[in-house]
């Protein structure tokens, strides 16, 4: 046999025999190396199969893998389903893959590729699982049975999964979990770390009774929004002293007025308004940061303890404590957190909490008025401390967007044109336009120009890196970018962004962060490259979770913390930026806004009754500012996805203002109006707590019985007075005659009733010329018929001489006297 023919007989041989040992060792013939078992492909995810159990990962630690560390793992398992689970089974698996890339771990994490893992341990439950039980499992892989990572710094993914018995067939998994872990070498350097800026958003919740309620309803919505234990009270006490930037709506700061008809009195402070809250004095010195409370052990729904499981495998831990059934939130566990400090995990993280330190306390916060609330917070914002920026959006956070696609540049300079107050302004220099959705070049630009009309200069604007041309590629290396037209524009990573939402679990999201943000630095290790992270306004993460990730980042070599001022005032040339008229779909879809050109042209006819109302109104600018600020709510971002809180606002607000005019009224009377001309007394009211001025009255006869010989002069009334104005009026025929009393201001706009139902006086006019005479003819006809009649009765009356007269020519006997 030749060479040749002997090479190719043996490399036939070879690859047969290497053929073979794939199918036994896949046929589970030939055993695994130690400390591996080998386990089938990936099976289908969860997610594709109606599964009810469900795996929540509670802490991964360490955050960052080392060569010869174990990883320690606490987790839950929730039978969601009505069916018990006899032998559950948890399996830790691991892949020598790397995922050294931001796509890689997406796609790893979103179940979107599948590698080959190796199981490396498994903790079976003590106990079966009842339908609508949790059990909490610890288990622990030591370093032996991990795999040998070639590269310096990667992610490692992890695949966890729960089967019911020892069968690890498709069928038998009941559900999956994966998740990737930071790795570094003991010598992997980290020259140019990502520089990473924080901004969390301080805006209101979309409740109709901030806005339209009144009284004790207005306060409470007011409670719940800002007031202790609301989310922003949790999210400022939580951030204390980290580096994050407070992104500010003014309204929290600077309330609409309450919206009752009979407005608020005068010389009372309006709540919120800069006279009635505390001068903004510089930002103290940074705070120590507060230690996140622990919750005791929780219960079920039932009230009763969950139940509690060890493992019986090696690398399982001791027992475990469990959080509520079906919740996916477990309580603490005795292993160490995602930054493997030792130290318990805070509820549904896996990064330690900030260390505990001496902290001043906070004052009381006074809950008795929305003023005190408002003050309140404001107090704690200017004592923030030096790393702790704000930054502020146009009053009420308006939905750019949304109004210049139903009212134009009209409408989006309405609603910049309103400037902060002195005591709000002097808190920041910077102002932020926050787009909240994707937008086009040229409603960027008429954005921009809007603003410059109203505001003279250019905000600074926040767009996500997805609708930016190139900004995904790792030559994009700054967070600050500029517009062709000048606008400056800060550019947020929508991925890393995520972590701070409310969706998932927190620990979950925190790894994920870790990450991500791993395979964005393994992209561009070598050039200096910063990131910005902007929480979200609605269904964002708790002050707590946000204060365990940001933490978690000190624990991250490839990660530096830094203001996101910082990153907005970094030297050196903005790189231009080119917003992309189609860029890729969001995340999860924008919600649409309820703003449109009949929403607009309705709250358009509120401002215009206001203005109205505001010309009669005695030193009322508080009241016009106020209630226009209220309608400048109606157009905020906050109402996307809300239609119906929305339209509850709206109607609550044009009612309202509708009531406001009607405070000054007419009280409807009857008249017997009996003679030719008179005056008649009009009560004219004013139920508002304002005086007003300059009110016309007008009277209209509704037919041509009694006319006004001259319209009153214009009215002036006191804060809740009422007036009986004198008015001439002549009779002209007899009868009966409704007269119309119709209070308008200046302008002609109508006070009291409205225009088609005025209130009105009941004439019954009876004229002297008709009546009068015949009454007198009357009386007197009989009178001197019977005069008549008793003169002729008795006839002529006889002489006597003492009735004869007295001769006016003779002389008294006293004249000689």
């Amino acid at each position: 046999m030749s060479p040749t023919s002997a090479g190719a007989s043996r490399g036939a041989r070879h690859f047969v025999l290497a053929a073979l040992c794939a199918l036994l060792l896949l046929l589970g013939v030939v055993p695994a190396p130690a400390g591996f078992a080998a386990v089938p492909a990936d099976p289908v995810p969860v997610a594709d199969r109606d599964s009810t159990v469900d795996l929540t990962l509670t802490s991964v630690a360490p955050s960052v893998l080392r060569p010869g560390s174990p990883i320690n793992v606490v987790g839950q398992v929730i039978n969601n389903g009505s069916e018990t689970l006899e032998t559950p089974v948890v399996r830790v698996a691991l892949s020598s893959s790397s995922l050294a890339t931001r796509t890689r771990v997406a796609e790893w994490l979103d179940g979107n590729r599948t590698l080959s893992t190796t199981q490396v341990a498994t903790v079976t439950l003590d106990e079966p699982l009842a339908a609508g039980r949790s059990r909490q499992f610890n288990v622990t892989v030591a370093p032996d049975d991990l795999p040998d990572v070639s590269s310096q710094v990667t992610s490692i993914p992890l695949r966890f999964t729960v089967t019911d018995g020892s069968s690890t067939a498709r069928g038998a998994t009941r559900a999956e979990e994966r998740t990737a872990l930071p790795y570094a070498a003991a010598d992997a350097q980290f020259t140019n770390p990502l520089e990473i800026g924080w901004v969390v958003p301080l805006t209101l919740p979309a409740d109709p009774a901030l806005f339209s309620s009144s009284g004790e309803d207005r306060l409470a919505a007011w409670r719940r929004a800002i007031g202790p234990g609301s989310a922003i009270d949790e999210r400022v006490s939580a951030l204390r002293g980290l580096p994050v930037t407070w992104l500010v709506d003014p309204t929290i700061l600077e309330p609409p007025i309450d919206p009752d008809p009979q407005l608020p009195p005068a010389g009372a402070a309006e709540e919120g308004s800069p006279d009635s809250t505390p001068s903004t004095p510089p930002p103290s010195t940074p705070t120590p940061t507060p230690t996140p409370t622990t919750p005791a052990p929780s219960t079920d729904p039932s009230g009763e303890p969950t139940e509690t499981g060890t493992g019986t495998q090696p690398g399982a831990t001791g027992p475990t404590t469990t959080g509520p059934a079906g919740t996916g939130q477990p309580t603490q566990a005795a292993t160490g957190g995602a930054g493997g400090t030792g130290a318990a995990p805070t509820p549904s993280t896996t990064t330690p909490a900030p260390s505990p330190t001496t902290t001043t306390p906070e004052p009381p916060t006074d809950t008795s008025s929305v003023d005190g609330l408002v003050s309140s917070l404001r107090s704690r914002l200017v004592a923030r401390s030096s790393q702790q920026p704000v930054w502020l959006l146009p009053y009420g956070d308006p939905d750019t967007v949304a109004l210049q696609r139903a009212g134009g540049s009209a409408a989006l300079e309405q609603h910049l044109g309103r400037a902060p107050s002195t005591a709000t302004d002097s808190m920041s220099d910077v102002s932020v336009s926050w787009p909240a959705a994707d937008l086009r070049r040229r409603e960027a630009t008429a954005i921009s120009s809007a603003w410059r009309s109203s505001r003279d200069t250019p905000p600074v604007t926040l767009l996500s890196t997805r609708q930016l041309q190139g900004t995904q590629r790792p030559e994009t290396s700054t967070v600050a970018r500029e517009l062709s037209d000048g606008t400056p524009v800060l550019a947020y990573d929508e991925s890393l962004s995520a972590a701070t939402t409310s969706s998932g679990d927190a620990g979950t999201r925190t790894r994920r962060f870790l990450a991500d943000s791993l395979g964005s630095y393994l992209e561009a290790p070598s050039r200096d490259r910063s990131a910005l992270v902007l929480a979200p306004r609605a269904d964002q993460a708790s002050g707590a979770e946000l204060a365990s990730l940001i933490t978690a980042t000190a624990d991250a070599p490839w990660l530096r913390s830094v203001g996101a001022d910082e990153l907005r005032t970094a030297e050196g040339d903005r790189p231009r930026a080119q917003i992309d008229d189609r860029p890729a779909a969001p995340p999860s879809p924008q919600a649409p806004s309820p703003i449109s050109g009949e929403t607009l042209q309705v709250t358009e006819g509120d401002r215009r009754t206001l203005d109205a109302v505001g010309t009669v109104l005695v030193d009322s600018d508080d009241v016009i500012t106020g209630w226009s600020a209220a309608f400048d709510e109606l157009a905020s971002t906050r109402w996307r996805g809300q239609r119906g809180p929305h339209t509850t606002t709206a109607q609550g607000l044009h009612e309202a203002i509708e009531q406001v005019p009607r405070q000054v009224a007419v009280r409807p009377s009857s008249v017997n109006f009996f003679t030719d001309a008179g005056q008649v007394g009009v009560l004219v009211v004013n139920d508002l707590n304002r005086p007003v001025r300059d009110v016309r009255l007008l009277l209209n006869p509704r037919r041509y019985v009694v006319a006004v010989e001259e319209q009153p002069e214009p009215l002036s009334l006191g804060a809740q007075s009422r007036l009986t104005v004198r008015v001439p009026f002549r009779a002209v025929a007899a009868g009966r005659v409704r007269i119309d009393a119709v209070l308008t201001t200046p302008a002609g706009t109508p006070l009291g009733a409205p225009a088609d139902a005025p209130s009105q006086l009941e004439f019954n006019v009876r004229p002297t010329g008709t009546w009068l005479y015949w009454v007198m003819g009357a009386v007197a006809g009989p009178i001197l018929v019977v005069g008549l009649y008793r003169s002729l009765r008795r006839g002529p009356r006889p002489h006597n001489e003492l009735d004869a007269p007295v001769d006016a020519g003779a002389s008294s006997e006293s004249d000689d006297d």
